[in-house]
């Protein structure tokens, strides 16, 4: 039992909040699933979080969010 090791993101308002899976643990749900997040922020406001696999070398996007501007 315990955490899940499984990233995912979320939006509240203009506020984005991603949770990462594990880049180390043993004990994962699934055993080929380390992983990363990847935040990329755009001028425009366009936000995306993708999850990077360290097994398969993969990006998998996770949120596509659009937030305002504030300058």
């Amino acid at each position: 039992m315990g955490k899940n090791n499984i990233g995912y993101s979320l939006q509240v308002e203009d506020t984005i909040l991603s949770y990462c899976g594990s880049i180390c643990s043993k004990s994962t749900v699934e055993l080929n699933k380390h992983s990363y997040n990847i935040i990329r922020i755009y001028e425009d406001g366009f936000v995306q979080v993708s999850e990077k696999l360290l097994e398969s070398d993969k990006e998998v996007p996770i949120g596509k969010y659009w937030i305002r501007a504030r300058y």
